[in-house]
């Protein structure tokens, strides 16, 4: 069911949207992205960071700004 929420909730926003592309992104397009979502497993309490990154995430975060991109099915450890 939190699925259907997100969805349903996802949908609710966009509708104030003039313009919206919603596409798919492979995590190795996108690894500070993955990084987080990997590292919020053990995070508790749950933290906001506005002003700068977990350092669980920075080099994945160069890596994603200077890198080399990586294939599908690739899996950065």
């Amino acid at each position: 069911m939190f699925i259907l929420q997100l969805l349903q909730d996802v949908s609710h926003l966009a509708s104030f949207c003039n313009l919206i592309k919603f596409q798919h992104a492979f995590r190795e397009a996108n690894l500070v992205a993955d990084a987080l979502a990997s590292s919020s497993h053990s995070m508790t309490p749950s933290k906001l960071w506005v002003d700068s990154l977990p350092l669980s995430v920075v080099n994945s975060f160069y890596l994603d700004l200077f890198g080399p991109t990586f294939p599908h099915g690739y899996r950065f450890v």
